[in-house]
């Protein structure tokens, strides 16, 4: 089971999803190494967007009516943890854990997607990719 109730479940997912098909669309034109970087910045800044509008008008009413709770409550702990957040959650709070979240995400993506797929490659018996070119 979940704490979440699966909100959060179904967060991750949607936010995933909007990460890796970012960068997927903007990697598959600009197959490089400053391509990727391009792709891994865009996806973070995009998703790190997407989820002030799904947390706004999506996750956070599906969390109150889950726990009972009136939205103004969950924002003021927010504010117990940020000052700057009152009625500003999203841009205070969701926008920069986001960026926060995804840039990491992005910058082990960037450091580890290269041997991560090159060992898989090799566990089943494929050549290792050398396409990626070095520069733009």
């Amino acid at each position: 089971g979940s704490a979440t109730f699966g909100i959060g479940d179904l967060s991750n997912l949607i936010g995933s999803m909007v990460f890796i098909l970012t960068a997927s669309l903007i990697y598959r034109r600009m197959h490089t190494k400053k391509g990727a970087l391009i792709a891994l910045s865009v996806s973070t800044l995009v998703v790190s967007i997407v989820y002030v509008f799904l947390n706004a008008y999506i996750m956070l009413p599906m969390y109150a009516s889950v726990y009972g709770l009136p939205i103004d409550t969950i924002v003021d702990m927010g504010h117990a943890v940020n000052p700057w957040v009152t009625d500003t959650l999203m841009i205070f709070a969701v926008f920069p854990f986001n960026l926060l979240k995804h840039g990491v995400t992005a910058l082990l993506t960037y450091l580890l997607y290269k041997r991560a797929g090159n060992a898989l490659r090799n566990m089943m018996g494929l050549a290792p990719d050398r396409t990626v070119r070095k520069t733009a």
